[in-house]
């Protein structure tokens, strides 16, 4: 149950936006679904805070914004990216970042969580759990 006075927070994955880049720094990030961008100015409308929390290292942290803004996905609240000397798979490090996005001091009622990938969403902490298909790749 979530309490009217609690902020509330949609977080999602951030994937690889081009097949071949390794480093994301690609300007040309193809467009993502319209279903995708609907809910994403849905929850913005609401009031609801998106936070992205991606695998890519920080130092890709830049290039991802560019391919964020450039996909449409402007005026989120949080990228959270992963630090570059990370050991964790990437379900424990995403796991670990959404119970932060809970327990930080502005913690946020995760409310739905989006992703292409298992690792986005197994883990619990995440409110609805949606897994979207990617037929590109497959991360463990």
């Amino acid at each position: 149950m979530i309490s009217a006075s609690s902020p509330m927070a949609l977080a999602t994955c951030c994937r690889r936006v081009r097949a071949g880049s390794i480093d994301g720094s690609s300007s040309r990030a193809p467009r993502p679904s319209r279903p995708a961008r609907k809910l994403f100015e849905a929850a913005k409308l609401n009031g609801v805070a998106v936070i992205f929390i991606t695998g890519r290292p920080d130092k890709q942290r830049d290039a991802t914004i560019l391919n964020l803004d450039h996909a449409g996905f402007g005026g989120w609240t949080e990228l959270r990216t992963r630090p570059d000397r990370d050991d964790r798979t990437v379900q424990e490090y995403k796991t670990a970042e959404r119970i932060k996005v809970e327990t930080e001091p502005e913690s946020y009622t995760i409310i739905a969580n989006i992703g292409d990938q298992m690792s986005d969403i197994d883990g619990g902490h995440g409110g609805c759990t949606f897994k979207v298909p990617n037929p590109f790749y497959f991360i463990r």
